[in-house]
């Protein structure tokens, strides 16, 4: 279900998401673990929130939620992820950008979109994960829309979160309503992101790296 308000079923779509959330909570059995890796994750989703649609759609609904990230070495971000209502096949888009503010869209660093998603279950609900290419992030605050082209994403009620999300307003466009890149103060959406894992091979240059060094210091 794309997420196309007008004035005349907004309560009916709302009521609708609402109990699209009570069903999967009551039907789903499964409480799988997080994405592997996941480096920052703005907690497990309410149940009552409603989220992004597909910014082709003309009424489109969008959030960015603000995340940071803390290593002064950077983040190298493997994939990302939101939580709520979509199936694989549905296909989904994903936006990173810096500097977003009150009316300020802020600095595109990457996006794009995909044919089908990664689909896991989570909190009573589904994981929709896109294997996003390789992206790495200097330490800092960024801001993170993930979306599906036929779903919902739910709020936060930032339970069991991982890593800093920053003091800050999520961003939200809304084209029905003419509301450009402005401060939402409901809850953010369920979402995170994981890092990329070093390869055997890396990890043992790493090591190895480590170890040469060590040797050095005790011989000098």
């Amino acid at each position: 279900m794309i997420l196309s308000f007008d004035r005349g079923n907004r309560l009916h779509h709302v009521a609708t998401i609402v109990a699209m959330g009570l069903a999967a909570a009551a039907t789903s059995t499964v409480t799988a673990a997080l994405p592997a890796n996941t480096a920052w994750y703005s907690g497990d989703p309410d149940l009552g929130g409603w989220g992004n649609g597909w910014s082709s759609n003309p009424n489109a609904l969008q959030h960015w939620q603000p995340f940071e990230v803390t290593s002064p070495s950077g983040w190298t971000i493997d994939t990302v992820f939101s939580l709520g209502w979509g199936a694989a096949q549905d296909g989904g888009e994903w936006s990173i950008r810096s500097g977003m503010g009150t009316g300020n869209p802020g600095t595109t660093i990457s996006t794009g979109s995909v044919p089908g998603a990664i689909i896991s279950q989570h909190a009573g609900v589904n994981v929709i994960e896109i294997d996003i290419p390789d992206l790495f992030l200097p330490q800092g605050i960024y801001w993170l829309h993930v979306s599906t082209s036929n779903g919902a994403i739910n709020g936060s009620s930032g339970a069991n979160s991982i890593g800093s999300t920053p003091g800050l307003h999520s961003i939200r466009n809304w084209n029905l309503y003419g509301q450009y890149y402005q401060p939402y103060s409901d809850p953010r959406l369920s979402s995170g992101v994981t890092l990329v894992i070093p390869t055997p091979g890396a990890a043992a240059m790493l090591g190895l790296g480590g170890l040469v060094m060590s040797r050095r210091r005790r011989t000098r």
